[in-house]
């Protein structure tokens, strides 16, 4: 049976560090070792608007989801899914599916309107399980990633 719950700061974060950081990864989770330290994880969870939640299978690790709490300018709130990672091993089992109802469950507490988040086209993987999901729309769209070098 999957579970997911919610990461406050009062758990222990030392365990979920470790946890993501032991765990076997495809190579499209973007998840390199030591990426997931506890100060990193406290960090994001200082952030009012960020959610980060970890699902278990049978009380084993099998993966995570983040996403932003954004208030837009017109009013509208929306939750912006940053990452949605299944381990390996626990791929095709309902997990990637449990962590996006939960994401879908905590952006109607909060009155959320949308909710938006992309991925490559090559991740096969990613879109079928976003697919199965039955989105209202599927956008073809570029994106664009700038480097921040801070005066470097």
């Amino acid at each position: 049976m999957i579970k997911v719950k919610k990461i406050l700061y009062e758990d222990n974060l030392e365990e979920i560090a470790v946890a993501i950081d032991a765990s076997a990864w495809t190579e499209n989770s973007e998840i390199n070792s030591s990426d997931y330290s506890i100060n990193h994880i406290k960090k994001s969870l200082e952030q009012s608007n960020h959610l980060f939640c970890v699902a278990y299978d049978k009380e084993q690790f099998a993966g995570i989801a983040s996403a932003f709490i954004l208030t837009k300018p017109d009013g509208d709130i929306w939750l912006y899914v940053n990452e949605v990672d299944v381990v390996s091993e626990k791929q095709r089992l309902g997990v990637g599916t449990e962590l996006m109802k939960f994401l879908e469950t905590e952006a109607a507490k909060v009155g959320a309107v949308e909710m938006w988040l992309g991925t490559e086209k090559d991740n096969i993987s990613a879109n079928a399980l976003y697919k199965s999901l039955r989105p209202d729309e599927i956008e073809d769209f570029v994106g664009y990633n700038y480097k921040i070098h801070n005066g470097e």
